[in-house]
């Protein structure tokens, strides 16, 4: 490929992570008003290392000026090939292919193996070498529930083709978030779809436990570690319930999701999908209260006084639930030990006995920008047989990786 030796593009290569840096993505754009998206997709995976080759179509070069993707990625892009042989070098370079946004025509063509322009040329010859093809519609909500197009996606899906369902909003199929896409791209390009067949529920976020009808007991958690679990889970083909607190982060709407407030709701709604689901693997990333006010006021307490609260233990939700499921349990120790990995492990294998766990991830929260509301951790994945996994500071996407890796072997045996 032909590519710039230097651009401004390459000084943001890698400045969140390398772990994709082994990665090339074919990015396809069709002539969606959505295509402007695609540029923040494609810079957020030049973020972890990947390298982007661009691919247009000439009605979408009308929208968004092949020049700016060239700046934003810093490869050529590719609107035409005009007797070239460009979309068999980048068939033969890319670890996968990616089409945001993805128009009806677009699917259709490919679902009837239509190859008359560089996205879609590109896209069956990327299908044709067994590569992952991932689709992101947008479109006007007529268009994307017509029946001709649910059974051109069947057709690709049955292909191998990965569909992000979009965000049904305003009557219209919305383009999905930025960090939907690029876990994807991240999961697929590294891993494939190899949870097929897995059932997996995962925790994530805190919980409330109310003192009066405006204040109540929490903490700092946001829920994007387990947010990140849930997507990874799903994007690599396994069914997937997501049972959450109030997160700050944007809950992935393609996945079934069960909201609950306090710590009790939390256990209650984890033994009911353990119970229905029967899953393979329960992976505890939630941060629930460990304490609630013994009485709850009914109206809001008087300010300006002094206060003397009575706290109670909330359930614990593993150890209640290891009397009467069998799988696989992973839970998760936040602690603010720093610099002492020993005793950072000693805990967590202590709370790993202590609550049935058959592995732990422990975390230490007390550095700078990492831990709670920020996208790295720095992660122990420590196991019941003793071992000990040191991932480091990490993208929590690749944590969730590494996690998941392990319920894929476990679940093997």
């Amino acid at each position: 490929m032909n590519e710039p030796s230097h651009h401004p593009a390459k000084e943001i290569w890698g400045s969140k992570s390398r772990h994709l840096a082994h990665v090339k993505v074919a990015v396809g754009l069709s002539a969606s008003v959505a295509i402007y998206r695609t540029v923040d997709v494609a810079r957020e995976l030049i973020r972890r290392g990947a390298t982007i080759y661009p691919v247009m179509t000439e009605e979408a070069a009308e929208l968004l000026s092949p020049t700016l993707m060239e700046w934003a990625t810093g490869s050529r892009t590719y609107v035409r090939f005009a007797g070239e042989t460009g979309h068999i070098g980048i068939g033969e370079e890319a670890s996968g292919m990616l089409i945001a946004p993805a128009t009806a025509n677009i699917i259709g063509k490919l679902a009837s193996s239509i190859a008359d322009n560089a996205v879609t040329l590109t896209a069956l010859d990327i299908m044709g070498k067994g590569k992952p093809l991932i689709l992101v519609p947008a479109m006007h909500s007529g268009l994307w529930s017509s029946g001709p197009l649910q059974e051109a996606i069947t057709k690709l899906e049955n292909y191998g083709a990965v569909v992000i369902p979009p965000r049904m909003e305003e009557g219209k199929a919305k383009y999905p978030n930025t960090e939907d896409i690029v876990d994807a791209v991240d999961a697929l390009s590294t891993r494939g779809q190899d949870l097929k067949g897995l059932k997996v529920v995962v925790t994530a976020g805190p919980t409330r436990e109310w003192l009066d009808p405006v204040r109540y007991i929490s903490n700092p958690s946001t829920g994007r570690m387990g947010i990140a679990l849930a997507r990874e889970a799903y994007f690599r083909g396994a069914s997937v319930t997501l049972i959450h607190g109030p997160t700050a982060e944007p809950l992935p709407h393609y996945i079934k999701t069960v909201r609950v407030e306090t710590a009790e709701e939390m256990l209650n709604a984890v033994l009911q999908e353990a119970r229905q689901m029967k899953p393979d693997a329960v992976i505890m990333a939630a941060a629930p209260a460990d304490f609630r006010p013994e009485e709850t006021q009914e109206t809001k307490i008087e300010s300006g006084k002094e206060l003397t609260l009575k706290l109670i233990p909330t359930p614990k939700i593993a150890s209640t639930l290891r009397n009467e499921y069998e799988g696989i349990v992973i839970g998760f120790a936040a602690e603010t030990i720093l610099n002492d990995e020993e005793r950072l492990v000693s805990k967590a294998k202590d709370k790993l006995r202590k609550r049935g766990f058959n592995a732990i991830i422990a975390n230490e929260v007390s550095y700078d920008k990492v831990g709670f509301a920020t996208e790295h951790s720095k992660a122990y994945l420590i196991t019941e047989e003793g071992e000990i996994v040191r991932i480091g500071k990490a993208l929590k996407i690749v944590i969730a990786r590494k996690i998941l890796d392990y319920v894929k072997e476990e679940a093997s045996r």
